[in-house]
């Protein structure tokens, strides 16, 4: 009796040991399914946005890619303020006719973003490579970084000069530098010319609509290049 107890016990623990072994392998296969399918299905969605967003014109190349030839290159720092909201960050900014590439990014390098468009488009990619596309940059902006600011005329007036379109009140200093004007809606100042490789440059701009305040500080500039390896 007592061999045959132990021999029915036997069996059950091996029963058991065997059906939690098998429960064991599906967790890890369903695991395994789970980390490989995850990823791809986040991949492929952001693959699917940006294919049907995409713009029947010039196509907009992810990150840098098509950078390595520019107009000018400048970083330096961008805040941006709305009543009692503030934003500030770095940015790296290549310009080449009339597309560009921003990378903005806070304290550390943490939270990069880049900004990629042209006059008529604007791409914006997060860190961690979800894209959004829209010809409204003003409101792709606001949904996707909380503030907005005008970055096709932007390009113009970092470089010291007017945006194409009508310009009013210009302001210039001795030497026949534009310290200050009016252009579509906005009242911007110009500060602290100085050399670069581009020219003369103002080191700092101001553009003030209504509550809106943008503040570019140009802290490193880089001429045109050719054959240089975008990061």
């Amino acid at each position: 009796m007592a061999s045959a107890a132990l021999a029915a016990y036997i069996g059950v623990m091996n029963a058991l040991q065997t059906r939690r072994a098998g429960q064991t392998r599906r967790v890890r296969v369903s695991l395994r399914r789970r980390v490989c399918t995850a990823p791809a299905r986040r991949w492929l969605a952001v693959a699917l946005t940006a294919a049907l967003l995409s713009p029947a014109c010039t196509p907009l190349k992810p990150r840098l890619e098509g950078f390595a030839d520019f107009d000018f290159r400048v970083r330096g720092r961008i805040g941006a303020h709305n009543g009692d909201e503030a934003f500030a960050a770095s940015f790296d900014w290549r310009q080449a006719g009339d597309r560009f590439a921003i990378e903005l990014w806070g304290l550390m390098g943490q939270g990069r973003t880049t900004l990629l468009g042209n006059d008529r488009r604007l791409r914006v990619m997060d860190a961690k490579g979800r894209v959004v596309e829209d010809a409204d940059m003003d409101g792709l902006m606001l949904r996707t970084l909380g503030w907005r600011a005008p970055i096709v005329a932007l390009r113009h007036w970092v470089r010291g000069e007017v945006a194409p379109g009508p310009a009013a009140g210009l302001a210039r200093d001795e030497h026949g530098r534009l310290t200050g004007f009016r252009q579509h809606g906005w009242s911007v100042e110009l500060r602290g010319w100085r050399n670069a490789p581009v020219g003369e440059v103002p080191r700092k701009i101001v553009a003030r609509k209504e509550a809106r305040r943008i503040t570019v500080v140009c802290k490193e500039w880089f001429g045109q290049r050719q054959n240089v390896p975008a990061r």
